[in-house]
């Protein structure tokens, strides 16, 4: 454990030193932008110890698949990595955590409702026809996720609402 304790951290100081010689700027606090990170393991650096981990991404990745899914995030909310403490999630990550998913009855359900609305052509159906179309409901499963789901969905296309 000490030893790769040890190798993570001369790993991440040649992260950024990597990060200081490329921005000319002295890092704050102990994480380091995603953007470098990947910078430094896809071998955009001169250091020799990233040539293994650019190797194994090359290999293993699929080519044309290089699109930044936090392009338009703020510095601020970008995914961050550090060695010393815990990074802070941004909020919306720590707001999904939270988020209860469904449960394998709660999914069969789901799906069962979608394909009944896509057979249908509509996502504005009451919880009493939903339930004559697919079987029953639960009433709780219905208020918290799949309500609110179906109007999200109907609003999406610009139709009506479920009642």
């Amino acid at each position: 454990v000490q030893r790769m304790e040890a190798l993570a951290k001369h790993l991440f100081r040649r992260i950024i030193d990597f990060y200081q010689a490329k921005t000319g700027t002295v890092l704050v606090g102990d994480s380091v932008p995603f953007q470098v990170i990947e910078d430094w393991l896809l071998g955009d650096s001169n250091d020799a110890l990233n040539a293994p981990f650019a190797l194994f991404i090359y290999r293993y990745s699929t080519p044309g698949e290089e699109e930044d899914p936090e392009i338009f995030e703020d510095e601020d909310q970008k995914f961050r990595l550090s060695h010393t403490a815990p990074v802070d999630l941004p909020l919306e990550t720590a707001a999904s955590l939270d988020a209860t998913f469904l449960n394998r009855y709660e999914l069969v359900v789901t799906h069962k409702l979608f394909n009944y609305c896509l057979s249908t052509g509509g996502f504005g159906v009451s919880h009493s026809a939903a339930e004559a179309a697919i079987g029953p409901i639960d009433a709780e499963l219905w208020m918290e996720k799949l309500h609110r789901a179906l109007d999200a969905t109907e609003d999406a296309r610009g139709v009506s609402r479920t009642t």
